[in-house]
């Protein structure tokens, strides 16, 4: 994994530990990740294959993360139940930078 991977990996994370909601299982080829409160709901798991995911994330956003996805850097097994985690979490933080903006 590249240093610019790893670097958007771990900023990745650190806004994932400002999640208020749900849990969120990152699994990555080299280790796992806990995002969230275990056994909060929603709960989703993502599977990353290949770690560029997170750089595409940083630099494209929701479309990045989509073209990652179609190029099979990530998957998970229930995808609907990842898509409604992001667009609650999505949802908060909009209602959180609109307060504080």
């Amino acid at each position: 994994m590249s240093w610019w991977d790893r670097r958007a990996r771990a900023i990745f994370l650190a806004a994932g530990a400002h999640a208020k909601q749900g849990h969120l299982e990152l699994v990555c080829p080299d280790r796992s990740f806990q995002i969230g409160r275990p056994g909060a709901t929603p709960s989703a798991m993502m599977a990353v294959h290949d770690e560029r995911v997170f750089s595409r994330i940083l630099a494209g956003g929701e479309m990045g993360l989509s073209e990652a996805f179609v190029d099979g850097d990530w998957s998970s097994p229930d995808l609907v139940a990842l898509i409604r985690m992001a667009l609650r979490t999505n949802a908060a933080m909009q209602r959180l930078n609109t307060a504080t903006s």
